[in-house]
């Protein structure tokens, strides 16, 4: 495993010092069946690389039907009013419904950070049991080789308004297994029955530390601060009694990222 860039005890010692008994990880142990908010899963994210692509029939057989095939073009935003004659057998095949196409982009099972649960009837309002039960997720992406140490450690220090570090499990504290960073930008919704709830991946041959973990209240009160307050979001709210309150989260937000600059600033003297 590749030495890691950040200092991934910071987190933890800011918030140690606003309380001794605060942490960013924290292990879930009522209700561990249940999913729940800030608990730390996996789940086929999608993301934006360069391309998308959507699919038209190739060669539609209206007889053998399972013998058609389509094909795949790249989609560049202006597809609007497509030829509708090349989405017969797709649509059908794919049940679209009218002027819906099938767009196809990237992606691959990773973590993701739990936010909040939201149960649609649009689809069938009739039918509780066919209600979509999705969760509002923040994806996280590992580092690779091409991000340097002066790039992690700004994410870290919340310079970055689209990214927050997360640091990895050590010692016996649980974490995901790498350095990675949410994408603010990826936020999105996930179907529950394709979130599968990961475990500690803390160094220790204890099984009864091998359970579902969490990001903590706190910890994430002040990622959601970090992105509101970089969408402007707090803007809406001038000179409301809403605004004076949100005050009170914004002091700790500030608070705490100011202990972790200092401590990076301090640690990174050290180790160069």
């Amino acid at each position: 495993m590749p030495a890691n860039k950040g200092l991934v005890n910071a987190y933890d010692f800011a918030l140690s010092c606003i309380d001794s008994s605060l942490s960013f990880y924290e292990w879930i142990t009522d209700e561990p069946n249940k999913f729940h908010a800030g608990q730390i899963c996996e789940a086929p994210a999608w993301y934006e690389k360069r391309n998308r692509w959507f699919f038209i029939d190739e060669h539609y057989d209206p007889i053998k039907e399972e013998e058609s095939t389509w094909k795949a073009r790249i989609f560049t935003g202006k597809e609007r009013e497509m030829d509708e004659g090349k989405y017969t057998f797709v649509k059908k095949y794919f049940d679209l419904e009218k002027d819906e196409k099938l767009i196809a982009t990237h992606t691959k099972y990773r973590p993701v950070v739990l936010i909040r649960f939201y149960e649609s009837s649009w689809h069938n309002p009739g039918n509780s049991e066919t209600f979509l039960k999705n969760w509002l997720c923040l994806p996280v992406f590992s580092y690779k080789s091409r991000h340097n140490q002066e790039y992690v450690l700004n994410d870290q220090r919340f310079l970055n308004p689209d990214r927050i570090y997360m640091p990895p499990a050590y010692k016996n504290i649980p974490g995901i297994n790498l350095e990675s960073a949410i994408q603010l930008q990826a936020i999105q919704m996930v179907n529950e029955n394709y979130l599968m709830p990961l475990k500690s991946f803390c160094n220790t041959h204890d099984p009864k530390m091998n359970r579902p973990f969490k990001v903590s209240n706190l910890g994430i009160k002040i990622i959601l601060f970090h992105l509101f307050k970089n969408l402007n979001i707090f803007q809406i709210f001038q000179e409301t009694d809403l605004k004076n309150e949100l005050l009170e989260e914004n002091n700790l937000y500030y608070n705490f990222v100011e202990i972790v600059d200092e401590y990076i600033k301090e640690s990174w003297k050290e180790i160069t």
